[in-house]
């Protein structure tokens, strides 16, 4: 039998399920594992994300913050160090100990996956409690950033061991904000590792909030990728502050046209979603004898692409699933290539019903899908990994979905020899051009030009008086740190 993914949630606090909550939605459940343990009742941390090469571990503490003299001393100590001796601790465990990791109190179920021999570790805190004391000081109730601060200032964080892995510190809030916008292990990821580089790396980091890092990051860009960017300057700076207004960049409209282009996206998450089911349940119709780690490594491939290409294929996906209902014929192929990544190919396959037994439907899909995995390998030689999804047209009720993938570690004139013969006898040169596609989009869509808008001067938002006491005091201590 196959075991389960999760364990009972029974026990869970409320703190710990809403975590597993909006991390599952991002991460998807196969890659999201709340409260594993390391021996008998002995908690590893509160969730952990387990995605390829790469490992989160998140530990969240929940502390009730207290004005006073000692409020914040103590908030923090409860707070964000015990979590990250925590996490120090599990990130330990896991290179030390990778088989002895479990899914219950008493360790009788071991972890369903193999851990990766020399991972790469993410350590996220998830500090809870000092949200009202924050908004009764005029801030909006995050915490503030200074990657030079020791601690002892009131609601900001700062590196906290630099001798040992860096932790990501995030109040709920935050968090919450960063998985609703980076919901992807793809585009969490990133941003976590351009985040570590960004605060550790380089000077001293100032922002009065995650929300002002956050906005910096989905504004710039380096080699056409979301990062942190420091302005050139002849002179190396000894203390960079992030600014970026948040607010003003949610109520953009060119945000608002992502986020509605995006909408067609989470198809994709469905699917991944669908397959890993079947899986956990033990009825898919084809691929359960190759088990969960097998139907892992699968699906992973689909879950690997971030937010933006996730729309780019759920559209070219549906537009085939659109097309398939009308028209005389009853099988259509597409092949898609990604523009930015010349190793990795999908071929999109959707097959009317007819009058077929449900089972000759799905092994007929299958067999019509299989073949253009390696046709379309033949048109590119960089390619490396070729993607299958077979489904219905789109007014049929049916939901299943078979999935596929080839690898090619190697590729000789004899196997191009076979797939062109392969072609021959499908006939599909005839359709060459009609069958590949390739993705050029804008991440954040353009606007056609009746739609543009000038917009006045005088309509841009303003920060807040605490805001702008707070930006004068970053600045102030800037200045300062300069002239030492």
């Amino acid at each position: 039998m196959i075991p389960s993914l999760h364990s009972s949630p029974t026990g869970f606090s409320e703190s710990e399920r809403y975590l597993g909550e909006i991390a599952e939605r991002a991460f998807l459940t196969f890659w999201s594992h709340p409260n594993l343990f390391r021996t008998r009742a002995k908690e590893l941390a509160d969730l952990v994300i387990i995605f390829g090469n790469d490992i989160i571990i998140f530990s969240d503490k929940s502390c009730e913050y207290k004005p006073g003299p000692h409020g914040w001393s103590r908030w923090h100590k409860r707070a964000v160090l015990e979590s990250a001796h925590q996490l120090w601790r599990a990130e330990r465990w896991i290179r030390e100990h990778p088989t002895k990791i479990f899914t219950d109190s008493t360790c009788e179920k071991p972890f369903p996956f193999p851990v990766p021999r020399a991972p790469a570790i993410h350590l996220v805190a998830v500090a809870t409690g000092a949200h009202d004391g924050s908004v009764a000081t005029g801030r909006d109730g995050s915490l503030s950033i200074a990657t030079d601060s020791d601690g002892s200032t009131e609601f900001t964080i700062g590196d906290i061991d630099r001798n040992k892995p860096f932790v990501h510190v995030f109040d709920d809030i935050c968090l919450t904000m960063l998985l609703d916008e980076l919901d992807t292990a793809a585009d969490f990821l990133s941003y976590i590792k351009c985040r570590e580089a960004f605060l550790r790396s380089g000077p001293a980091v100032w922002a009065s909030g995650e929300r002002d890092l956050l906005a910096h990051y989905l504004n710039s860009y380096r080699n056409g990728r979301h990062d942190f960017v420091i302005p050139y300057t002849e002179t190396p700076p000894t203390c960079v502050i992030v600014d970026e207004d948040w607010d003003e960049f949610q109520l953009s409209e060119k945000y608002a046209r992502k986020k509605e282009a995006d909408a067609e996206s989470y198809l994709w998450d469905r699917l991944i979603e669908n397959v890993a089911s079947h899986a956990d349940r033990g009825s898919l119709v084809v691929g359960q004898e190759l088990g969960l780690v097998g139907t892992e490594g699968l699906l992973r491939l689909l879950a690997s692409e971030n937010r933006f290409r996730r729309r780019l294929l759920a559209r070219h996906l549906n537009e085939l699933r659109r097309l398939s209902t009308t028209g005389p014929e009853d099988l259509r192929m597409r092949s898609v290539f990604d523009a930015d990544d010349a190793t990795r190919a999908y071929v999109f396959c959707v097959l009317r019903r007819g009058r077929r037994k449900e089972s000759d439907y799905r092994s007929d899909r299958r067999s019509m899908m299989l073949p253009h995995l390696i046709i379309t390998k033949s048109r590119r030689s960089e390619l490396r990994e070729v993607i299958g999804i077979a489904v219905g047209p789109a007014n049929d009720p049916d939901e299943s979905i078979d999935v596929a993938a080839r690898t090619f570690d190697s590729w000789d004139d004899d196997a191009q020899a076979q797939a062109e013969q392969l072609c021959e006898k499908l006939g599909w040169d005839r359709d060459t051009l009609a069958l590949e596609h390739h993705q050029h989009a804008h991440e954040y869509p353009i606007a056609p030009p009746s739609e543009r808008r000038i917009r006045p001067a005088t309509t841009s938002k303003r920060p807040s008086g605490a805001d702008s006491k707070r930006k004068r005091q970053l600045q102030k201590r800037a200045r300062k740190k300069a002239r030492r």
